[in-house]
């Protein structure tokens, strides 16, 4: 599922593409991407209208038109955006496809129909009734510390529990808890200062970095975990054994020798 490096990227080349380009028409190629909203309703809400800047917040991306309206995409487990000229082919999978005034389009693409896209006043009240937590990236170390020290939950959940912290998935928590050199199931409220500055400043380093390299695993460092997500492989970091574990319906990736439980 795109976590939240995914959608920096997503909301970079939507603004790239997008924005200040008067919207002709909206056709809607599968209802089922919609949220409370009709395909009318979308049509007539962006016709000649502009999208006039965007915002990340977790793995939400917001498009918001002139009259401070917006739209909310979440991507699902399997989303993208892809512009395209008028004489090209439209992508597989495009569920939703805005065409611009120009002759251009941007496609909602959704191969297995789990992305959502809804129509807002505004993204506060949205966040609330959602219960979507504050962005990752915005939060300062002392609000981290609040929030994971008081967490009951293990340390891959509280970092994955979008009410506390919006924007990490499976596959970064594993990465940070890799790097922290924390086992997934650690109590969060049993982590000391130490370990939770560590947890904080390996968080803000992976989603920094993964965003400058545009969110691609193979464009990630060798020393990182997400080129090694293979249940045996060896270790990047002490020639250890990678091993799973899962947790709910998700697989995890940890070091059994460098993330050994307490």
């Amino acid at each position: 599922m795109p976590e939240l490096p995914d959608v920096e990227v997503f909301k970079q080349y939507f603004d790239a593409t997008a924005l200040h380009r008067p919207v002709r028409r909206v056709c809607v190629e599968n209802e089922q991407v919609l949220d409370q909203l009709t395909p009318q309703t979308l049509g007539r809400a962006l016709k000649n209208r502009s999208f006039e800047r965007s915002r990340r917040h977790g793995k939400y991306l917001f498009a918001e038109i002139e009259s401070g309206e917006q739209l909310a995409l979440h991507f699902g487990m399997t989303g993208a955006l892809k512009y395209y000229q008028a004489n090209d082919a439209a992508p597989e999978h495009a569920r939703v496809r805005f065409d611009f005034a120009n002759g251009s389009h941007l496609a909602f693409v959704n191969p297995r129909l789990f992305g959502r896209i809804r129509w807002i006043h505004e993204i506060g009240r949205f966040l609330i009734d959602h219960e979507i937590g504050p962005d990752a990236l915005s939060l300062s170390h002392q609000q981290f510390r609040e929030i994971v020290g008081a967490s009951r939950a293990m340390a891959k959940s509280t970092l994955m529990d979008q009410s506390k912290m919006a924007g990490i998935g499976n596959i970064y928590s594993d990465e940070i808890l890799f790097r922290a050199h924390v086992h997934p199931r650690t109590r969060a409220s049993e982590l000391n200062d130490a370990q939770l500055e560590k947890l904080f400043q390996c968080m803000r380093q992976i989603l920094k970095t993964a965003i400058e390299k545009r969110a691609e695993p193979a464009q990630m460092p060798r020393s990182w975990l997400i080129q090694h997500r293979t249940d045996g492989d060896t270790c990047p970091v002490c020639d250890g054994t990678i091993k799973t574990l899962k947790m709910g319906s998700r697989t995890g990736f940890y070091c059994s020798s460098h993330q050994a439980q307490a």
